[in-house]
């Protein structure tokens, strides 16, 4: 029984690390020359799923069957991330013609290099939703502040318990 409890203390730190960390990469843009991105869409399924967090990083060039992340020219915060399908020129500007796997047919913009954000480095299932939830004030305290109190509390009450056993010691020496 300790051991299983050992084993779901140790994934629930994990997961709630791994959310802390999304968290924070998703709100610090740039981070070690990383971005985040949470996946809004399943155009690009099955590669890269709606709810997963899609890591980018800005490359030195890009090729057909890279996975890119773009400004789609019509909103800053809002990017698109799909796959170069052709490398394509446009009144002297190089760019790519780009398609969700997902979709029937290539977008029908061309995507200046200017503004290609990064090539995907990864992806992790799922996780979006959960960075999702936590900047929302509930989820941040339902997936962050809760579990985070539970860890405090329970090393707290580890430390309380070998100070009781340490006294315990000494009083017996006495």
């Amino acid at each position: 029984m300790k051991i299983a409890a050992k084993v779901l203390y140790f994934i629930t730190f994990l997961i709630i690390g791994s959310i802390i960390l999304f968290f924070v990469l998703t709100v610090v843009p740039g981070f070690g020359g990383f971005k985040v991105l949470i996946v809004r869409s399943g155009s690009m399924s099955p590669a890269i799923d709606t709810g997963d967090i899609a890591v980018i990083m800005k490359a030195d060039a890009y090729g057909v069957g890279d996975i890119i992340s773009f400004n789609n020219g019509y909103k800053e915060e809002m990017s698109v991330t799909h796959r170069i399908v052709s490398l394509k020129s446009n009144n002297g500007k190089a760019g790519f013609e780009t398609k969700g796997d997902a979709n029937s047919k290539p977008d029908g913009n061309f995507v200046p290099a200017s503004n290609v954000l990064g090539k995907v480095v990864f992806s992790v299932p799922y996780l979006g939703y959960a960075v999702q939830a936590a900047k929302q004030p509930i989820g941040f305290f339902v997936i962050i502040i809760l579990p985070a109190a539970y860890i405090i509390v329970d090393e707290i009450k580890k430390i309380w318990k070998e100070m009781r056993i340490i006294k315990s010691k000494k009083e017996e020496r006495a």
